[in-house]
């Protein structure tokens, strides 16, 4: 059954796809097989309320320990992607996931979110930095990060798309 949505998902989607069965701690599991992976496509769906309470559900979780492009779904896909939303982070090299994310909905509006760290803002504020410094501070924070996205959209020839960029958790600034 694997292999036969295998063949599935690689024809639809133009992906080459490795069915794979392992047996262990499926968290532990997917992060690991992760690291081989271009794209890591997962569902959204808590297994049990009590513990996605308590420890987050198991979408949170992986999003917060794999380093490698992620789309979560809440259900199949019946027509073609008309958004696509990247979450971009600016160290590394983002351009793969760009076009990989350009190529799930290549008619869809793109956006792309980065989340500046609010660290160095904090910093400020608890060394009694004026408030006036610390916003112009954050502003140029932002503008430096959307050079950055348009410099990275231009050279991935993906112009049309919307960046938006703030100070906070990513995940947070995702759902906005």
């Amino acid at each position: 059954a694997l292999g036969r949505l295998a063949v599935q998902v690689s024809g639809r989607h133009e992906v080459q796809v490795t069915p794979s069965v392992q047996l262990g701690r499926p968290l532990d599991l997917i992060c690991r097989m992760a690291d081989r992976a271009d794209l890591l496509v997962i569902g959204s769906k808590p297994v049990n309320p009590l513990r996605s309470l308590m420890l987050g559900t198991p979408t949170e979780r992986l999003l917060r320990l794999v380093r490698r492009p992620l789309l979560v779904t809440k259900r199949p896909a019946h027509t073609t992607y008309q958004k696509v939303l990247v979450a971009v982070g600016l160290a590394g090299h983002p351009e793969p996931m760009l076009r990989r994310a350009s190529v799930l909905g290549p008619q869809a509006s793109l956006h792309l979110v980065h989340a500046l760290d609010v660290a160095g803002l904090n910093r400020l504020v608890a060394n009694r930095v004026a408030t006036p410094i610390v916003r112009e501070h954050g502003r140029r924070e932002r503008v430096s990060a959307l050079r950055r996205l348009n410099a990275l959209l231009d050279g991935a020839d993906l112009a049309g798309a919307q960046v938006s960029v703030d100070h906070g958790d990513a995940a947070v600034l995702t759902l906005l």
